[in-house]
Formats: structure tokens, C-alpha cells, sequence
């Protein structure tokens, strides 16, 4: 499961990396690469949070997790707050993860 989620959050940072560099959100195609990368983003806090709640101990495995996801985290705000023009996803989900965690930057869209 560790590892699964690791390989995700390499694929988002890729992913957002491309995004950034090939900024085209009136494409939709682009926008819907942006909306597939919210909504797998809060998959993987999902499944953090799985992980972190249970009683297993996992010691330097949850601190490597810790580290990636905040680059993750970093990279992703920095990227939304490069965005020229306003985004909108339509995702129940994503609006929900906006109002739990306003700092969700990946629901930003929903909202």
C-alpha cells in the first residue's frame, strides 16, 4: 500500500509538473488532466489518512510518506496559484475536501 501511494504522488508531481509547463487551461483537455489530478490527490489523502489512523507503527516509511506528500502539497498550491484564469471542476467530492480542509489546494476548483 506504501508503495502505491508513493507511486501516485510521483505520478501527480509529473503530472502537475507537464500541467505547468504546457499551461493551456482553456484546453479542455488540460482542464480535465487538472480535474483527474484533483480528484486523485484527494485519493491519496484519503488513504494517508487510512494509514495514519491505524495503530501500526511505521516509523521512517511514515516520515519518507510525510516528506514526499508536502513536496506534493507544495508544488501543487504553488501551481494554483499560477493558474491565469479561474477554474471550475463540478465534483460533489472535491467541494466537500474544500470544506474540511480549506487548504485543500487540489478541491480549489469545486469551489
Amino acid at each position: 500500500m506504501i508503495h502505491e501511494l508513493l507511486d501516485l504522488a510521483g505520478i501527480l508531481i509529473r503530472t502537475i509538473e507537464d500541467l505547468a509547463v504546457r499551461m493551456v487551461p482553456e484546453d479542455a483537455e488540460w482542464r480535465a488532466r487538472l480535474e483527474r489530478v484533483s480528484v486523485e490527490r484527494d485519493d491519496l489523502e484519503s488513504v494517508r489518512a487510512v494509514l495514519w489512523s491505524s495503530p501500526r507503527r511505521m516509523g521512517s516509511t511514515r516520515l519518507h510518506v510525510d516528506e514526499v506528500l508536502a513536496d506534493l502539497y507544495i508544488l501543487g498550491r504553488d501551481f494554483m496559484l499560477t493558474l491565469p484564469i479561474e477554474i471550475h471542476v463540478d465534483d460533489e467530492r472535491l467541494r466537500r475536501a474544500a470544506r474540511a480542509d480549506p487548504d485543500a489546494w487540489w478541491a480549489e476548483p469545486a469551489i
